[in-house]
């Protein structure tokens, strides 16, 4: 009796799914259309409205000291407490090198076309993960503005340490190198998210086209609905003398 109605549920479910293949089958000039729509959207929306960005980074390192390393002394080498020391002055500067003391500088000196906060937005400035090295990021929409920035926002940072804390620990590692493509995102990647989802959307509205509609168009739909077979139908003769 179990397997009987086990069955009977595999029959249902592959009915089920026959019935929402039929169904795409009838309204697939609907998916094509949303699908190819949404994918010129797309393609529109990403070559004519979102403008290339391009990412610059550079790279800093932060000590607690000048110390001197002894070849003699191994230990010297490798100092954990220092290290830790270090890495919580690195968050420290992390912060500094987003503040207006900063920012505000770079963007007089190289005569930048917008306010504090929205260089803000495309800064940057993060402590590497377990490390004493500070990464500074700028975006920009041409790399030689994302390089110059980058570099600007560097210098300006090192001297505002030195002139506000009277210290002198931090070391440029790597100058600014921008990306060589765009980092947000491209058309062709934008046109196929768009395609995606105008297929999921064109299913959508197929299924709810379907749904509401309620005339019987074929034997089949007939024998779907009232669950008695067609014994006969009427031709078409209209049709029949134009074929």
């Amino acid at each position: 009796m179990i397997y009987q109605e086990s069955e009977a549920s595999e029959l249902r479910q592959t009915m089920e799914i026959s019935e929402l293949l039929e169904v795409l089958g009838k309204r697939k000039w609907i998916v094509a259309f949303i699908t190819v729509f949404t994918a010129l959207a797309g393609f529109a929306y990403s070559y004519f409205l979102v403008n290339p960005m391009y990412r610059a980074d550079t790279t800093l390192m932060v000590s607690s000291s000048k110390g001197t390393v002894s070849a003699d002394d191994p230990a010297s080498y490798i100092d954990i407490g220092r290290i830790s020391v270090n890495q919580m002055i690195a968050v420290t500067y992390g912060e500094i090198v987003k503040s207006r003391v900063v920012l505000e500088p770079v963007i007089e000196e190289l005569d930048l076309d917008m306010s504090y906060e929205e260089l803000l937005d495309r800064t940057v400035s993060e402590p590497v993960e377990a490390t004493e090295i500070i990464r500074i990021s700028v975006e920009a929409e041409s790399r030689n503005d994302a390089v110059t920035i980058a570099n600007k926002i560097t210098e300006v940072f090192v001297e505002e340490v030195v002139r506000i804390l009277k210290v002198n620990n931090v070391e440029i590692i790597d100058r600014a190198a921008a990306t060589e493509e765009p980092v947000n995102m491209s058309p062709v990647a934008l046109t196929a998210i768009a395609a995606a989802a105008g297929v999921v959307i064109g299913i959508l509205v197929a299924l709810i086209v379907d749904y509401r509609d309620n005339t019987l168009k074929s034997a089949e739909d007939i024998e779907r609905q009232i669950g008695i077979p067609v014994i006969g139908s009427i031709p078409d003769f209209g049709k029949m003398k134009e074929d």
